[in-house]
């Protein structure tokens, strides 16, 4: 079922959020590193669309987060916790708390999931996988 959202609020919160990644003391240096200045509003819509197609089911987004996330080495599993905090603040602040909190659990079983998936691409190739 689509949430009651819409897509200029998906598109608010996330521009905010990505302003404030740029200037994050953990998430800047990565994002920075990877998407030049002028490249920004592109990567913005197409999370929009992201979250387009997982919040209101449009069916414009085509891409592979895990895969784009697995191929960035810089990206390491402790920095999803950071991700989800700056991420459920801006939500807090943009949406109605009954919005945002189901947002947000929809955020925290993605993360959770790329958490694993890139804790396990840095663990030894011997480890037992850890499922946090």
């Amino acid at each position: 079922m689509p949430y009651p959202i819409t897509g200029p609020d998906i598109d608010r919160v996330v521009t905010k959020f990505y302003a404030r990644v740029r200037v994050h003391p953990v998430l800047g240096p990565v994002f920075n590193g990877r998407i030049a200045a002028d490249a920004w509003p592109a990567h913005e819509d197409k999370i929009s669309r992201f979250w387009r197609n997982a919040l209101l089911q449009e069916r414009n987004y085509h891409g592979f987060p895990m895969r784009t996330h697995l191929q960035t080495p810089e990206i390491k599993a402790d920095m999803f916790a950071h991700w989800l905090s700056l991420f459920d603040q801006v939500l807090a602040e943009e949406l109605d708390a009954e919005i945002a909190e189901r947002w947000s659990a929809v955020a925290h079983r993605i993360g959770a999931g790329m958490r694993i998936g890139v804790a396990d691409r840095d663990a030894p190739k011997d480890a037992v996988p850890k499922l946090f």
